[in-house]
């Protein structure tokens, strides 16, 4: 396992608290789902190398042997996948266990999250511009807070909200009386989100009224599967005919 870092009792503690983002596989060798996602494990970390991403650090535990670590770390169930930041409780990965969601969470994680716009082209760039389509592979889905100004009381839950999301979608912050601009387009009062899937998707838009953090990640995280069943549904629509002549 050259590509990974394997940890001990000795070494956890450091190895996580050294870079910005060091990603975490607890595992037992007898169990077989570990196993098998192991190469998939490996693969992730290969790829980054090879993209020259120098900010992640992929390490793994083996459970069976360090056993107080995976205790301490509150580990019950195998394979377990954790992100750790630096003075920042750990993030528990619940994707798929494969090589491209698991890259797709890791890359996510990297971003800056809220991405904070300052400007209406800063706003319709995240959207469906340049930043859109700098991050499209990866979060072909997108949110966008959008508030009067700075001083909303619901700035600092967006914020917290969108810290608890990095890894799951790109998050944006536009807190400025501009933002009107969209509540009127979209028939919504602010504060708002709108959840986009870029310059030839849909954009949908939902008005706030929550008041903590893990309420509105719950709300974000239902417009998000919302917005992906829609999407399922509109090919499915569009490859029944073509299936049919087949």
């Amino acid at each position: 396992m050259d590509a990974v870092t394997e940890l001990t009792a000795d070494t956890f503690h450091s190895a996580v608290a050294e870079r910005d983002h060091t990603v975490v596989l607890f595992y037992v060798k007898w169990n077989a789902v570990s196993m098998a996602f192991m190469q998939s494990y490996i693969e992730v970390s290969e790829s980054l190398e090879d993209a020259d991403v120098s900010d992640v650090e992929l390490a793994v535990v083996d459970c069976g042997e360090w056993t107080d670590v995976c205790n301490a770390q509150q580990i019950s169930s195998f394979p377990t996948v954790r992100l750790y930041r630096p003075q920042e409780p750990s993030q528990p990965y619940q994707g798929m266990l494969g090589t491209e969601s698991l890259n797709r969470f890791i890359m996510l994680s990297r971003l800056v999250s809220p991405v904070l716009l300052s400007s209406p082209d800063e706003v319709t760039s995240f959207l469906e511009g340049d930043l859109y389509q700098r991050h499209a592979a990866i979060a072909p889905v997108t949110v966008l807070g959008l508030f009067s100004s700075t001083a909303s009381a619901g700035v600092p839950v967006f914020k917290e909200a969108a810290k608890a999301l990095r890894g799951e979608t790109m998050v944006g912050l536009f807190a400025d009386r501009r933002a009107e601009i969209w509540a009127v387009e979209y028939s919504v009062t602010l504060p708002a989100i709108l959840v986009s899937r870029g310059p030839t998707g849909q954009t949908e838009a939902h008005s706030l009224h929550l008041s903590m953090p893990d309420q509105l990640v719950t709300h974000i995280q239902r417009a998000l599967l919302d917005t992906f069943v829609s999407l399922c549904l509109y090919h499915s629509l569009i490859e029944i005919p073509l299936t049919k002549y087949i």
